[in-house]
């Protein structure tokens, strides 16, 4: 039969007792650090399940963490919260991890999401008064130049 410690009442009385595990004083940094990133990736799902993780392990460790993680995890983890915003995928590891700390700090808020272009073209398409259907058939205006009515000649 096998037994289930309870884990954070564990880790509390180590915390409360760091004295008496001053051999093992590395591992649990390390351990505590993958705990709150791993928390971190999970909660990178949800702005408010983020925001209640930087609460609960403060600003000073919070930032300590995101500096022991990967540039990937962290713009993964920014593209999830913030998938709007222009530029994530090139920007620098620095930039996205300041982001990030703003967005769980509760400073800064998820771009919204944009206006489809899609929309936005049907809408400037169609004339007042015009149905849908009527302005889905209608064709749209070609270029006209010597070189492309040569090319759709010879597809022709």
């Amino acid at each position: 039969m096998s037994l289930a410690i309870d884990g954070f009442a564990v880790l509390r009385s180590i915390g409360t007792h760091a004295a008496a595990f001053g051999d093992v004083a590395a591992e649990a940094r390390r351990t505590a650090q993958r705990l709150v990133a791993k928390q971190i990736m999970i909660a990178a799902t949800d702005l408010g399940a983020l925001r209640n993780v930087y609460i609960a392990v403060g600003e000073a460790d919070f930032g300590l963490v995101l500096d022991g993680m990967s540039d990937a995890d962290i713009r993964c983890g920014l593209l999830t919260i913030d998938p709007h915003r222009p530029g994530i995928a090139t920007a620098s590891g620095t930039w996205c991890r300041s982001r990030f700390r703003a967005l769980a700090g509760g400073t800064a808020e998820p771009a919204p999401k944009p206006a489809s272009a899609v929309a936005a073209r049907s809408r400037s398409v169609r004339a007042p008064g015009q149905s849908k259907a009527a302005a889905t058939r209608a064709r749209p205006e070609r270029l006209h130049s010597a070189a492309m009515v040569a090319v759709r000649r010879k597809k022709k």
